[in-house]
C-alpha cells in the first residue's frame, strides 16, 4: 500500500519501484505476494519504456502465474517484447517455446 499511496498521491514512481521491489523480496516464491507488485512494477517500466526491467518482472510473473490462460498472454507479451523492443530474437525464442509448452497449438507461437 505504501508503493500504491508513493505513486499516486505524492507520483514519485522512483520511490514506488523500490516499495513494490521490497514486497518481492519478503517471499519472492509466494504467487499472493508477488503477482500483484509485480504487475504494478510492469506498468511502471512500461510507462517509462524500461524494456529490459519490463522482461525481468514478465519473466517473474510467468513463473510464478498458475493459470494457463494468463501463462500464456505473459509468455507472448514477453515474446514480443524481446522481438520487437529490445531486438533479442534468442529470447523471444524462449518465450515463445514456454507458450508452446503450455498451449502446443497456439498461433502466436507457431507463426513466430
Amino acid at each position: 500500500q505504501l508503493a500504491a499511496t508513493c505513486e499516486h498521491a505524492l507520483v514519485d514512481s522512483a520511490r514506488a519501484e523500490t516499495e513494490y521491489r521490497k514486497v518481492i523480496e519478503t517471499d519472492p516464491t509466494d504467487p499472493a505476494i508477488v503477482l500483484p507488485a509485480s504487475v504494478e512494477l510492469a506498468r511502471l517500466y512500461t510507462s517509462r519504456s524500461a524494456y529490459s526491467e519490463l522482461a525481468d518482472v514478465l519473466g517473474v510473473q510467468v513463473k510464478l502465474e498458475e493459470s494457463l490462460e494468463k501463462r500464456a498472454a505473459l509468455c507472448k507479451r514477453l515474446g514480443e517484447l524481446y522481438e520487437n523492443d529490445l531486438r533479442d530474437p534468442a529470447s523471444a525464442v524462449d518465450a515463445y517455446r514456454l507458450l508452446l509448452a503450455d498451449d502446443p497449438a497456439s498461433d502466436v507461437a507457431c507463426t513466430r
